[in-house]
């Protein structure tokens, strides 16, 4: 049961006694919750014990009813007999042992002992819950007839990113204020309205900071570390090629093949359906870098009327900024013009084209948008809610950083818009850009390729 591993389902949190903010702030961090609070068990009404038919696992955590105390309610676990029986539950207990003599066992899938209810244990039992730490604690004493002295369960870490500090790996966290002053500096010469920052080391975030606000307007939102971004051409690593890893590793996908083995209909006899696999995602095939595909679209400047519409509908349903709708159709001829193109020598030449290809190939053979499926089989998963295509479908504008200003194609501030012009005519959605992200969960993705794939 522990660690939580796969973190796409329905979570409920129910915290009783006294104060639980970390361990809830804590858990924040690896998974969305829904969270009820309450001091006692005689406070929740039966409303909420209804409302826990949704889920599909309750954390229940028992609190002392302060940092100074150890003592637990006594009546506190009767919560327990009334959460629905079908309901996966693990309770979490912050205080004395006593509770233990109670039939707690009986109901819980997993039980975990902090023992004291400062913020330290709940930080920690938080993180263990979660796989980012392990345990090989024993007890030290009795509690009941079931748990004896010597009792156990050991657990391992998962390879999910520890939130600690430089301290524990012998960084003096005083040298870290130098990535402070390079942050504020490039805000105060203008090279950035704001930023935000992770550090991993070792398994480990040792340092999580934002600067700054989203715009150069006074009135501007500052950064938090909710904050995402248009990660551009970061999409090919944390989109595309993690993609291609997880269908290869399932046998359907292969680098050893060519353009003409998956896309046959794409690239018919054109010299691009010979192109392998391989050489093409090491940018090795003589693709061109890049094709302005939406110069096409423009007349004296401006979008063409017989491509772009301003409502969606008959035909314009790729949303390619704010009031703006490309003719779906439209995506064949950019195809065209990258089959169009003569191919170069095979020499390293970083290309964009690629990933139209890999794009065209991944959704053919999991029949599917290429956002929907990576959402649902990686992102989700993994408990990764700051990484994704098509932002203003998931997150309030609010938490969008705008990118920037477009004055040559769609005349607008691109703010929730994939900023790369080839991915905003496919929708939002492209194999070469298209994702948002915190740097948090970008982290997460890169510690996930490190740790190869687990």
């Amino acid at each position: 049961v522990l660690p939580l591993g796969k973190l796409d389902r329905k979570i409920a949190l129910l915290s009783i006694g006294g104060n639980s903010s970390e361990f809830k702030e804590t858990i924040s961090l690896f998974a969305q919750t829904t969270n009820f609070t309450f001091h006692n068990a005689e406070q929740i009404p039966d409303s909420i014990y209804s409302q826990m038919e949704q889920f599909d696992l309750c954390l229940i955590s028992f609190h002392a009813d302060s940092t100074e105390s150890l003592t637990i309610n006594k009546q506190q676990h009767t919560v327990l007999e009334k959460l629905p029986k079908n309901l996966e539950k693990i309770s979490i207990i912050f205080g004395e042992g006593e509770i233990f003599k109670s039939n707690i066992h009986s109901h819980c899938k997993a039980i975990l002992w902090g023992r004291e209810n400062h913020w330290m244990a709940q930080n920690r039992a938080a993180q263990l819950l979660f796989g980012a730490i392990g345990t090989k604690a024993t007890l030290d004493l009795d509690l009941g007839h079931l748990y004896k002295t010597g009792h156990g369960l050991i657990t391992v870490p998962n390879g999910r990113l520890k939130f600690g500090t430089p301290e524990e790996l012998g960084i003096d966290p005083n040298k870290l204020k130098r990535i402070d002053e390079i942050a504020l500096k490039g805000i105060k010469d203008s090279a950035y309205p704001g930023c935000q920052i992770a550090v991993a080391v070792k398994g480990q975030f040792i340092y999580r900071k934002s600067f700054g606000a989203q715009t150069y307007l006074d009135s501007s939102i500052k950064i938090n570390n909710e904050a995402v971004y248009d990660i551009a051409s970061i999409s090919k690593i944390a989109g595309s090629t993690l993609l291609g890893m997880h269908l290869q590793y399932k046998g359907l996908y292969s680098l050893d093949k060519k353009l003409k083995d998956y896309i046959p209909e794409l690239t018919k006899e054109t010299s691009y359906s010979n192109i392998g696999l391989r050489e093409m995602m090491a940018h090795q095939s003589g693709l061109t870098p890049w094709i302005a595909f939406y110069k096409k679209t423009l007349k004296n400047g401006q979008l063409s009327p017989s491509i772009y519409a301003k409502k969606a509908g008959n035909g314009y349903e790729l949303e390619v900024a704010e009031n703006i709708y490309m003719r779906t159709d439209y995506v064949d001829s950019m195809y065209q013009q990258i089959l169009a193109t003569p191919l170069g020598a095979k020499k390293y030449e970083y290309s964009d084209l690629c990933y139209y290809f890999t794009q065209k190939i991944f959704e053919k053979l999991i029949g599917k948008k290429q956002n929907t499926y990576l959402t649902e089989m990686i992102y989700a998963p993994m408990g990764l809610r700051y990484l994704r295509y098509l932002p203003r479908s998931c997150f309030p504008l609010t938490q969008i950083v705008p990118t920037e200003r477009d004055q040559a194609f769609r005349k607008q501030l691109i703010h929730g818009y994939v900023h790369d012009p080839g991915a905003a005519m496919l929708g939002g959605v492209g194999g070469h850009a298209g994702i948002f992200s915190n740097a948090t969960d970008l982290a997460s993705i890169m510690q996930l390729i490190l740790k190869h794939g687990k």
